[in-house]
């Protein structure tokens, strides 16, 4: 079972009960303690840091990989530029925020990965970025805990990756002409959501592919659309997947 529980730095060390009521009428009580402390969080903007090319990017990154310690949060907002190459994360979980002001979209051409990391218990987001691919490569690889929000991936041999021992979420994303969408092929032991919200994958060859997932619970694609595609979901492994909210054209 999986609980979803919101709370900020003020919510002090609250006390969480669960009642499992068993088929046979047996009565479980579970308590847990949450000790929440606040969060040192870094944030780079664009204005104030030099990250218009790929090799700006990536100096910046090497940077914080050396700077920050690694159970600190870092906040990236990019600017309204192309990057050209691949972009290696080996360090630091990192948030990247892509331009919505206006002035255009922030745009990679190539690659972004993020190698494995077992050492980090924290998630990298990925807000608002458009893929752009040359039909031979991978959108945005990640053998580590990632979730993509508002990206789109477009011309890619694989879109999203997962591998490693990485969960990787998407919401709100489009993926289009891909020879494969999404990959999943963890062999992780941890989820960290199974909700896979409202995406689009329209003339993809393979919209999914489900090869391996670290546990036994039901993805969700509540208001995710499959359109045109040649394959919708190859589901190899066989894990339960819930498209009852989906949405099949």
């Amino acid at each position: 079972m999986v609980s979803f529980l919101d709370f900020t730095g003020s919510s002090g060390e609250p006390h969480i009960f669960w009642t499992i009521r068993m088929k046979n009428g047996d009565l479980i009580r579970v308590r847990q303690d949450l000790h929440i402390t606040p969060k040192i969080t870094h944030v780079y903007h664009w204005e104030e840091e030099p990250m218009s090319t790929i090799e700006e990017l990536q100096a910046l990154v090497d940077r914080i990989n050396e700077e920050i310690p690694v159970d600190e949060l870092v906040k990236l907002y990019l600017p309204a530029v192309t990057y050209e190459g691949a972009l290696n994360l080996t360090g630091h979980s990192l948030e990247f925020y892509g331009c919505t002001d206006g002035t255009g979209r922030t745009v990679f051409n190539g690659t972004l990965h993020a190698s494995e990391s077992p050492d980090l218990n924290y998630i990298s987001y990925f807000y608002d970025l458009d893929f752009v691919g040359t039909g031979d490569e991978v959108g945005l690889s990640l053998g580590r805990d990632g979730w993509a929000i508002g990206c789109t991936f477009t011309g890619y041999k694989t879109g999203v990756l997962a591998y490693g021992e990485g969960w990787v979420n998407l919401t709100e994303c489009t993926f289009t002409d891909n020879q494969m969408g999404f990959h999943f092929n963890s062999t992780g032991r941890s989820a960290s959501s199974v909700r896979y919200f409202d995406n689009i994958f329209t003339g993809n060859d393979t919209a999914l592919l489900l090869e391996n997932i670290p546990t036994d619970l039901t993805i969700c694609f509540d208001g995710t659309r499959f359109e045109d595609n040649g394959t919708d979901i190859d589901n190899r492994c066989g894990p339960r997947v819930d498209t009852t909210n989906a949405i099949f054209a």
